[in-house]
């Protein structure tokens, strides 16, 4: 409402960025937000320059101006997009020179007659089939840029006469622009509460159209158009005060109903899962044991970020029970799954006097030497296994092991393909070469099983939930079976447990927790929630399910 909800959105994002966006229906109001800020610092850049006033050379300051904030914006665009890739696409210092390449282009071809003149010597079919293409592959940062040039191009050498300037002025075409602001607003909204509720399909589609379609002519014909031509005051200054009252009157009106902790709009089933504030990756977890009490730090010990390329972890930090008077221990490494292990090893440490380390990097190989799934954790899985585990790994002692915990389904698409094959293969010389080391140290390496294609339902965990506004059908998740999961990653299965076989590592296979019923779902036994987002991070109550099964793991392979 004050347009800051691309700054709620930075914050909240999820180290996996994107997924819970599906089921928000507010997620798309951040690009609404970046507008309103650069809308709001604008006019103090034309009265800055002059060129609200009209002065001889504002619009030139004007163009300097708003070309170098663009080029600083940019920087930040492409450095951001690899170390901070949430910051890259919400903020509005990094989103600031694509409004300003529009600015730019009307200021130049307003101001400079032979650049209007040379821009529309370019056909405009050019710059339209190239904005189609890039369209269907804009993943990375150089084709965000091109789709803002060639964006620009298509608006600067359109004009009467060509073929696409009559389709673009072809009046179904413009009345569909003249929706579009209600369009944007309400396609979203529809499209979040279907997957909350009868999910998206090939038969949904057609209510869903239509629910867009109507919903925006109501309000473009009831709210937007009467607010906007109607006369609220003869000074302007006026009308914007009456904005804002009523802004801030709505805003208040909302946050008192809110805050109310009598009310709420959820009707369905919530499980005690999202009501725990211990629901976050990095919320510190203490035990109390015969060896007294010991807490781990949760952000001291991850790699969660970019800007933690540097950062160094202190295994003191990390560990439950006592790391110099144990028995054994565990050092427990891998990508964000390594710290959803917290409660795992409770009755080790107590019963049998282990103890436990525990670190890991958001989006990191599963072992060192390997490249990441996306380029943005590349950094970080280098720092991680090139300095912190180094670090973390010099306390082991004979006996010891190094458990490692990551989510493996990028080695088992859906589909697979030749590369696939060398990606697995990769991961067995690095995982060869990282026990043939640890055995010279009399370290022992273990190293968790794919566990169910969750993350593949796309679905928050709520919604997996049978509720009843997902009652409909299947429900808007969709679960792979217990033979389909064990078909999926049995390439993985294979490889694993050959290096098993050659006594190289020991596999740890929650599937048995995991998959207890015919339909790898989110529902375990009694209740029980086995994952605590849609990217498919283990709850805390499934690991707890799980200790008796590692306890039983590492103490029969000593």
């Amino acid at each position: 409402m004050f347009g800051v909800s691309n700054i709620y959105f930075f914050n909240e994002s999820t180290n996996y960025f994107a997924r819970a966006a599906e089921q928000n229906p507010f997620t798309h109001t951040w690009s609404l937000g970046v507008e309103e800020q650069f809308y709001i610092f604008f006019p103090f850049l034309a009265w800055f320059t002059g060129f609200s006033c009209q002065k001889e050379n504002g619009p030139k300051k004007l163009t300097l101006l708003i070309s170098a904030l663009s080029l600083v914006s940019l920087v930040s665009f492409l450095i951001l997009c690899k170390a901070n890739q949430p910051a890259a696409f919400f903020l509005v210092t990094s989103r600031f020179w694509e409004l300003g390449a529009g600015c730019l282009l009307f200021l130049i071809t307003h101001t400079n007659p032979s650049a209007k003149a040379a821009i529309q010597r370019i056909p405009p079919i050019l710059p339209l089939l190239a904005i189609i293409a890039l369209l269907f592959s804009v993943t990375k940062a150089k084709e965000i840029i091109a789709l803002v040039i060639a964006t620009c191009i298509l608006i600067g050498c359109l004009k009467p006469g060509t073929k696409v300037y009559s389709l673009l002025t072809n009046k179904h075409i413009v009345g569909i622009g003249l929706l579009s602001y209600s369009l944007y607003l309400w396609h979203w909204g529809v499209l979040a509460i279907s997957r909350w509720t009868i999910g998206v399909h090939a038969w949904t589609i057609p209510i869903q159209i239509a629910a867009m379609a109507i919903l925006s002519l109501a309000s473009y014909q009831l709210i937007e158009q009467p607010l906007r031509i109607r006369q609220w005051s003869t000074k302007p200054l006026f009308t914007v005060a009456y904005g804002l009252g009523a802004n801030s009157a709505t805003a208040s009106l909302l946050a008192l109903i809110g805050f109310n902790p009598a009310f709420h709009l959820y009707t369905g089933r919530s499980h005690p899962l999202f009501q725990e504030k211990s629901v976050a990756l990095t919320a510190p977890y203490s035990l109390s044991s015969k060896q007294g009490i010991s807490t781990w730090n949760g952000e001291d010990c991850m790699i969660s970020n970019g800007t933690d390329t540097s950062k160094i972890i202190n295994p003191s930090n990390c560990t439950l029970g006592d790391i110099n008077l144990a028995r054994k221990r565990i050092l427990i490494a891998g990508n964000s799954f390594a710290a959803t292990f917290t409660p795992g090893f409770d009755q080790l440490i107590d019963k049998d006097n282990y103890a436990v380390i525990i670190t890991s990097s958001t989006g990191s190989s599963p072992s060192p030497g390997l490249t990441t799934d996306r380029d943005i954790f590349q950094a970080m899985s280098d720092h991680y296994w090139q300095t912190i585990f180094p670090r973390t790994s010099a306390v082991l002692k004979p006996g010891d092991w190094v458990f490692l915990a990551s989510d493996v389904a990028y080695f088992t698409p859906l589909t697979r393909h030749p590369e696939d094959d060398n990606k697995l293969r990769d991961l067995k010389i690095s995982l060869e070469r990282l026990s043939d080391k640890l055995s010279q140290r009399g370290v022992r390496l273990a190293m968790l099983h794919g566990l169910p294609y969750a993350r593949d339902a796309q679905c928050n965990p709520a919604v997996g939930m049978r509720q009843w506004f997902n009652s409909i059908g299947k429900g808007p998740c969709t679960f792979y079976s217990k033979s389909e999961t064990i078909a999926r990653r049995k390439p993985l299965d294979d490889a694993l447990r050959e290096l098993e076989k050659r006594k190289k590592l020991v596999v740890v296979d929650l599937l048995p927790v995991f998959c207890q019923f015919t339909i790898c779902s989110y529902d375990g036994p009694k209740g029980t929630l086995l994952y605590r987002d849609e990217v498919s991070h283990p709850s805390a109550d499934a690991i707890r399910i799980s200790a008796p099964l590692l306890r039983r793991i590492f103490l029969q392979a000593q």
